[in-house]
């Protein structure tokens, strides 16, 4: 079971690290005020969090064929220019 949470953690990395860094963020944030606040309070963070989590498995948005070409070609200048600048 704890491989299947490792291959589920990954697969949302990849989807969305903002994304899942924010879920995890908020995760050891409601794990360490468990100790010091109300454990009410906590625990409906927690099923907050849980909403979230559920919201967080949809499908993203994506570009489209066009959009993506065009996104990695301005992203190669923009490396092969900071190349050039830094070579000479």
């Amino acid at each position: 079971m704890k491989n299947v949470k490792t291959l589920y953690l990954f697969i949302c990395l990849s989807r969305n690290p903002a994304g899942a860094a924010r879920i995890v963020e908020d995760t050891i944030s409601v794990k360490l005020r468990m100790h010091v606040t109300i454990s009410e309070k906590a625990e409906e963070h927690e099923r907050g969090l849980e909403e979230v989590r559920i919201k967080y498995t949809k499908e993203l948005p994506r570009l489209s064929l066009g959009a993506s070409i065009l996104s990695i070609l301005l992203f190669f200048l923009i490396y092969l220019a900071m190349y050039l600048l830094t070579v000479h």
